[in-house]
This record gives C-alpha cells, structure tokens and sequence, in this order.
C-alpha cells in the first residue's frame, strides 16, 4: 500500500518550486543566446549521437566533461511516459519499494508538468493522464491507490504493451528483477531518451541487517537461519546467513548490478540505483539534472 500524505506533498511542493527556480535561470540565459528561430533554452539532456553540436551546452560539457544538449521549450513541451513495477516483489521492505517508486514517480511527473510535459503514469493496467500542474492532486491519489501484488512487473509490460510512439522521455522504474536487459531496451528509438530507475529495499543491499529469522520476528543477525521468500510464487528458501554466503550474494548482486549499469552506458540509457530508504528528491534529481 502506498501512502502520500500532506508531508510528501509540501515536499513535492518544494522540490517543484526548486525546478521552477532552475528553469528561471535557464531561461534567463537562454534569453541572452536564442536560437535562430527565436527558441528558448529551458533546460539540458544528454547528448544523443548524430545531433547538431550547436546545441551542446558548453558549459556544461567544460564542467562535466559530458556532452548534453540545450533543450528548447518547444522540445521540453514533449511527452514523458513512467511506467512503475506493481508486481508482488515490489512490496518488499521495509520501507517497500513500491512506496518509494510511487514517490519517485510524483516527483519525476511534476518536473515534467513544470517544463510543459505531458505526463503519462501506467501501473499494471491502470494508466493516468497529466497535462498540466493542476492535475497533481488527481495523480498523486493515483499513485496512492497502487498496491504490489500479482507476477506481472515491467517484463509483461514491455511484451504485451506500447507506449505513446510520441513520447520522448521514457522511465522504467522498479527493482527490474523481471526484466532481461533485452527487454529493458526494447522500448528505444531515435529521439527518446530512455531511463532505467532500480530501486531495492535495504535488506535485498545488505541482507545482514535485514530478514526475518523463522523462530521471530527480529531483525537477523550473522550467524543466524533465515527464510527467504518468493512473494510472487511458492518458493521458500531457508539460508544461513554465515559469512559465506552473505559474501556469495554480494558477489551475484554486485555483478547484476555491473550488467545494468555496462547495458545502460553501452546504449546511452540513463541508470540509477537507489535504495527504497533513500529521499526520493534525490532519486529525482539523479535522473533529470544534468
């Protein structure tokens, strides 16, 4: 179950004000160089190959040593398509992960609505449609009403779905523990910016100080017997959590987490891992801000 009270939406108020105040900044600057045809800058992406270099950001790639592109008004009046993982596995916590996408997605949508962007939200089967500021009430009840049941997560989503051919931002987010990375990059297109948020509870990053052990109700110690569960299927696994195999599981983990990260820069994909513990704000910040 996700909950969205008054606190997250004084900060998804301030963290909109702050986008706000960067999209002043940006306009002001680009007031001072327009384009040819009288475009505004109004933000940056990163640069996708074969586009016309007189849009890098200089400054940018100076401070970076990354090459992004200033985005015009007209371009940031696109479409933005966030597709969040409602699966079983989702609600895996504490804090659950489908409570910190469903905040992560707010946040993302509400960027979007501030620069002009029309916003699409699907969730299993259920999708929203957001065109302007005023329609953050509606999504945020939207988002409030998500739970994380049944198997089907982002991988069915990709088989059996379509996003809008329009949209020019795309965000996958969820633990994309269902997902190959064939099926991760099966939405990709000349024009589209592609992003890949994983987010993973605390006791998936470091399972010591997670789990429950089968006699109670702690928190497991080393040393001690824990039973893993499926929560989108049967399977049960009882492991000791000695230091063999908790160094086994980091090794397998870590090097998951090497192959999405090698895929996404291999293909220009924007990844970012993030723990269901963290603020969202700096999830969101991670994945929009240059």
């Amino acid at each position: 179950m996700v909950v969205l009270g008054p606190e997250y939406l004084k900060r998804l108020e301030r963290l909109s004000l702050r986008f706000a105040a960067g999209l002043e900044r940006r306009e002001g600057a680009g007031r001072a160089g327009l384009l040819g045809s009288g475009e505004e800058f109004v933000t940056s992406r990163p640069y996708r190959p074969g586009e016309d270099l007189r849009q890098l950001d200089w400054d940018l790639l100076a401070r970076l040593d990354r090459p992004y592109i200033r985005v015009s008004r007209r371009e940031a009046a696109e479409s933005w398509s966030l597709w969040i993982d409602t699966s079983a596995s989702m609600g895996v916590g504490p804090p659950g992960k489908l409570q910190m996408a469903a905040e992560v997605a707010g946040g993302i949508a509400a960027a979007g609505l501030q620069v002009g962007a029309r916003v699409e939200l699907v969730a299993g089967n259920r999708r929203f449609q957001a065109r302007k500021l005023s329609d953050i009430g509606q999504l945020v009840k939207f988002l409030q009403d998500l739970c994380a049941v049944g198997a089907e997560g982002l991988a069915t989503a990709v088989e059996e779905a379509r996003p809008p051919s329009q949209a020019g931002r795309l965000f996958l987010i969820g633990d994309l523990l269902d997902l190959e990375h064939e099926q991760a990059l099966r939405w990709r297109r000349p024009g589209r910016e592609l992003f890949w948020i994983q987010i993973l509870a605390p006791l998936e990053l470091l399972p010591q100080g997670g789990g429950r052990s089968q006699a109670g109700s702690s928190k497991a110690r080393a040393g001690e017997w824990v039973e893993w569960v499926d929560p989108e299927g049967s399977e049960r696994l009882s492991v000791r959590l000695d230091g063999s195999n908790l160094a086994a599981y980091e090794t397998n983990l870590e090097r998951q987490l090497e192959a999405w990260q090698s895929m996404a820069a291999r293909h220009g994909v924007s990844h970012g891992l993030f723990s269901s513990d963290s603020p969202f704000e700096s999830a969101v910040r991670a994945t929009l801000e240059p």
